[in-house]
């Protein structure tokens, strides 16, 4: 039975997520998820009451997804240097944006609601947080072997989330953009020489950014 429940409440979030992505967050009704999911309306009430709870539940399966690919990225660099670590990071966000780019759009969204449902505010908290304590770990270890040079580690981490949202974010219209410079730009490319300049300021001086 609770299998069963486990598969309808999935087939409901990933009709969800067809719904939000082809239509955005205020568009999209709970009518549009009943005829994506092939669900009756009864049967979506009674795993989610409201269409807030429902992204909300989306939020959280998509970014735990993200964290557990994030955490995969982690335990592979567990035998390299702090600097190696954050740039083996980096390869993985630059992964995510390229095979992910529905959680760029979807991100902005969920950003959006945070400002109005505390129950989507909550979710994206602790998501965030979840970055950033990872991201602050390598970084104090990077300071501890005495790469770094002295930061505020939390600061850091969660200016850096923030670029790097900003980049994912861009992804969305990187073919707009490229197409007006006239070159071909890929988001990795920009996440790696992003990388190798956050890197180097971090460096002490006697350390190599490799």
């Amino acid at each position: 039975m609770a299998d069963k429940q486990d598969e309808r409440r999935q087939q409901i979030l990933m009709a969800a997520l067809e719904a939000f992505t082809t239509k955005g967050y205020d568009k999209t009704s709970m009518d549009d998820i009943v005829r994506a999911s092939g669900l009756s309306k009864g049967t979506l009430y009674w795993y989610f009451n409201s269409k807030p709870e429902l992204f909300a539940a989306l939020f959280e399966m998509t970014t735990a997804q993200m964290l557990a690919a994030f955490d995969s990225v982690l335990s592979g660099t567990e035998a390299l240097s702090p600097p190696e670590a954050l740039r083996g990071m980096l390869d993985g966000l630059a992964d995510a944006v390229e095979t992910n780019p529905v959680f760029s759009l979807l991100t902005i969204d969920f950003i959006l609601q945070a400002l109005h449902h505390a129950e989507i505010q909550a979710k994206i908290s602790m998501y965030y947080q979840g970055y950033i304590r990872r991201l602050a770990a390598v970084l104090h270890s990077g300071i501890d072997q005495g790469y770094f040079i002295e930061v505020d580690v939390h600061a850091f981490a969660t200016g850096l989330l923030s670029a790097m949202d900003g980049v994912s974010m861009l992804a969305l219209l990187l073919e707009g953009i490229n197409a007006l410079n006239g070159y071909e730009l890929r988001m990795r490319d920009v996440i790696t020489s992003f990388g190798d300049v956050m890197i180097r300021g971090l460096m002490k001086g006697d350390k190599d950014a490799r």
